[in-house]
């Protein structure tokens, strides 16, 4: 879609946290329903993104790790150097 020109990114600042905690809370059950532990570390990062867009990537990544870890845990966490800001999801799957 973005390809297309179908969607336009909207960039905006915003608290990164407020983003990983509502994913935190959408995929936390279903984690537990499968048996996994499900952490999401707090930040202070202060992104200028589409949070429409990015939230969409991060849903596939985190649904993907919990469809395909079949035990142990799915960690989501932010790493800052400088100016940047490299959201990680790792997985034990």
């Amino acid at each position: 879609k973005l390809d297309a020109g179908a969607v336009q990114p909207q960039p905006a600042d915003f608290a990164l946290d407020e983003l990983l905690g509502s994913l935190d809370a959408e995929f936390r059950l279903q984690a537990q329903a499968r048996g996994l532990a499900l952490r999401v570390r707090r930040t202070r990062a202060v992104v200028r993104t589409d949070a429409r867009l990015l939230r969409r990537i991060l849903q596939n990544f985190l649904s993907n790790a919990v469809r395909y870890t079949e035990r142990g845990r799915v960690l989501v966490g932010v790493r800052t150097r400088g100016d940047r800001v490299r959201i990680e999801i790792w997985d034990t799957g």
